[in-house]
């Protein structure tokens, strides 16, 4: 029987070219890391923004990560985080070895608050990290001349704000770099999916570096990097009409800061392995996936 009170986070719309363009993925066998769509998504998702450079991960919180340490974030060091947002922008910041640092968010945007950040700036904070909350952009003017005072990095959490503007000027191009999430209930997805933008060309060859395992384009590694990229070709929502189509969409609805949406949570209390492997291990990975389903099932 139909849950009539039931709300969801988002309802996908692919009514465009998703099926001709998966099925034309799937005949050319380009499905893994690169293809025209690839490239061409980072290309057109670089204009939308307004900055020069996009590279394609294969979700927000990986986007999150690679930006981070791309930047050198790491080991001892700080990064000021809003406290109220997604456990991911929290959690990116552990992964590269530093410590999130909370600072309160204003009651009428629910954003990070500028006038907090400064008592929360020590000798060890190296970065910004203001989140834009339900596509609602924070007070960047304030954020970044805080920013320039304390020759900060500035990571923007844009997530949930494909498409909004500051002042005229589209979110994800103020701080050094920005990241978005393209996960089901984002305004574009491709199922899941993420993505580094910046206008910085020694940023974005670094970000390219590391997302591929430290392997340059001479084939050469030089860095432990990681595997960052999307898992596939994936064309979905990546036609080039999109951006027109996504201020469609949008147009008439209320603000997205404005649309606070329940969201429930399922927990998975199915038994961890007991150790995992490292990052970067596919086979070894996937040898612990079979495990865990046999043991599962």
């Amino acid at each position: 029987m139909a849950d009539h009170n039931f709300i969801p986070v988002a309802a996908p719309t692919l009514g465009g070219n998703e099926r001709a363009y998966v099925l034309e993925c799937l005949d050319s066998t380009w499905i893994s890391s690169s293809g025209r769509f690839l490239d061409a998504f980072e290309a057109d998702f670089a204009r939308f923004c307004g900055v020069s450079h996009a590279v394609a991960v294969n979700n927000g919180t990986t986007a999150l990560h690679l930006a981070l340490t791309a930047l050198g974030i790491g080991p001892g060091d700080e990064v000021i985080v809003p406290n109220l947002t997604y456990i991911a922008s929290a959690n990116a910041v552990t992964y590269c070895g530093a410590k999130p640092v909370f600072a309160d968010c204003e009651p009428l945007t629910l954003n990070l608050d500028p006038d907090c950040i400064e008592a929360r700036i020590t000798p060890r904070t190296r970065a910004i990290l203001p989140v834009h909350l339900y596509g609602h952009p924070a007070d960047m003017d304030r954020i970044m001349r805080l920013a320039a005072r304390y020759d900060l990095h500035v990571v923007e959490d844009a997530a949930e704000a494909h498409g909004a503007t500051y002042r005229g000027r589209p979110v994800g191009s103020f701080g050094a770099c920005a990241t978005f999430s393209f996960y089901g209930n984002k305004i574009i997805t491709t199922g899941e999916g993420g993505m580094v933008v910046t206008d910085d060309a020694t940023l974005a060859a670094r970000l390219r570096l590391y997302r591929g395992q430290g392997l340059d384009p001479q084939r050469r590694y030089n860095s432990s990097g990681g595997r960052f990229q999307l898992p596939y070709d994936e064309p979905r929502r990546r036609d080039r009409p999109r951006s027109a189509r996504t201020d469609r969409h949008n147009f008439g609805r209320p603000p997205p800061g404005r649309r606070l949406v329940c969201r429930a949570a399922r927990r998975d209390r199915r038994p961890a392995p007991a150790r995992l492997p490292a990052m970067g291990g596919a086979r070894a990975l996937a040898r612990h996936r079979a495990a865990y389903r046999g043991r599962c099932l």
